[in-house]
């Protein structure tokens, strides 16, 4: 049986996960539609545990199952910060006892397992075809610092290949839940397939798993909107911050310049985000702290009726991941390559990118230049479509650009050059001339 082959991107947040699969094959030539469930395409990423089951897919705002006695929120940092034994660098908030014989990491496996099974079901009754007639590769997006530190890299390449064996031998996780002991079974018998880093070619390596970064900037290397240049770009999440300060480059091909290539010259992941901007609302509105996730969605109103000033503190910290990549970036460019990021623009991304207040401090250059920088978002990209067959509204773009960017085939995305490899014979040949060097 020929299958009809298909591509997931999935993102998967500390707070929510997004899904966007691309069909080669769709009406009019291919298209990439973001996986919805009952009329959202922001799946929690939280996990909850009972005194026999573990639930994936709710949140505790959110969630018909009111008797749950625990919740595990922020998973993914957590398998950094235990993969690392450095909780402090990496998680923001309380650290529940997981369940017995399970480990951060296998919770995020199970989880990604029950993503792979929801964007495969989604995208077979979408398609109109049984489960067995689609066939679905997976791409796992992961903070760029997570790419360049060799252990969260095997770590997280270890959690997309366990879960999507996983997926193959048992199919979808019905009902998102699972019993302990069930899940306890899977696990050890998954541990034993896996591959070392070493034994995967590159692009194949950026097919199981690839930078949120890259990947949220490919909308913009291909968009016709962004020319070539100096950028950063800024994606305000849940639980973190990353920022990245790059340039996209260009080169003759066929006749034609075309964008091919990004650089990076800093990036940085700190553990702020929409969770922080959260906690420090809720007691000014009226909310026990642990009830702040009630806010997601409703900063604006509350903040409209505290006042902006009580988001200072956090909205520094939120702009200091930015200070930090570009003092990162700094350490790589000559004098004229820095002039050149002067009046570079800044791309936002997440859920913090909908608050003002927080991208208008982005708007002032690390070096305290005077003019401000221009703040950019991208536009819907014309393939992009809902398999609810409702509109995808301006504001959710922020939220799916990765998991859109995750969607392509690794041979398909711009060649990228991370910051942790760049060195005379790796960055493009394309470079400013420094006056002193002419």
């Amino acid at each position: 049986m020929v299958k009809r082959e298909l591509r997931l991107g999935i993102d998967y947040g500390t707070s929510a996960s997004k899904m966007v699969f691309r069909d080669p094959l769709a009406p009019g030539g291919e298209k990439t539609y973001v996986v919805v469930r009952d009329g959202n395409f922001r799946i929690p990423s939280s996990v909850a545990l009972t005194a026999e089951n573990l639930v994936f897919g709710c949140s505790p705002g959110a969630c018909e199952l009111l008797d749950l006695p625990l919740w595990y929120e922020s998973v993914k940092m957590r398998v950094a910060g235990e993969a690392t034994s450095n909780y402090r660098k990496y998680c923001y908030g309380p650290l529940p006892n997981l369940p017995r014989g399970l480990t951060a990491r296998d919770i995020a496996t199970l989880t990604v397992w029950y993503l792979i099974g929801e964007g495969h079901y989604v995208a077979s009754r979408f398609l109109r075809a049984e489960p067995d007639e689609v066939a679905t590769s997976v791409t796992l997006g992961i903070p760029m610092s997570f790419f360049e530190d060799g252990l969260l890299r095997r770590t997280f390449l270890s959690i997309a290949r366990r879960a999507r064996s996983i997926y193959i031998k048992y199919g979808r996780m019905v009902s998102g839940k699972i019993q302990l002991d069930e899940a306890r079974k899977i696990i050890e018998e998954s541990s034993h397939d896996n591959m070392d880093e070493a034994e995967i070619p590159k692009d194949a390596l950026r097919n199981w798993i690839r930078s949120e970064a890259e990947a949220g900037l490919c909308l913009a290397v291909k968009s016709p909107g962004v020319p070539e240049g100096a950028y950063a770009e800024i994606d305000i999440g849940a639980g973190t911050t990353h920022a990245s300060v790059f340039w996209i480059w260009s080169r003759f091909r066929g006749g034609r310049w075309l964008k091919d290539r990004l650089a990076f010259y800093g990036v940085r992941s700190e553990p702020v985000g929409m969770d922080a901007v959260d906690a420090v609302l809720a007691p000014l509105g009226g909310l026990a702290l642990d009830e702040c996730l009630r806010l997601r969605g409703e900063e604006r109103e509350t903040i409209d009726r505290v006042g902006a000033g009580s988001l200072d503190c956090v909205v520094k910290e939120i702009r200091e991941t930015y200070i930090r990549a570009w003092r990162r970036a700094c350490l790589m460019l000559n004098l004229a390559e820095r002039e050149g990021f002067r009046h570079h623009d800044i791309f936002v991304a997440g859920g913090g990118s909908l608050i003002p207040e927080i991208t208008t401090i982005l708007a002032t250059h690390p070096d305290g230049y005077e003019r401000p920088l221009s703040i950019r978002r991208l536009g819907k990209p014309d393939d992009l479509l809902r398999t609810d067959g409702k509109a995808i509204l301006g504001e959710d773009i922020p939220f799916l650009v990765v998991a859109y960017g995750l969607s392509y085939n690794a041979l398909e995305v711009p060649e990228a050059y991370m910051p942790g490899g760049m060195h005379p014979q790796t960055i493009p040949e394309k470079k400013f001339v420094g006056w002193e060097e002419m």
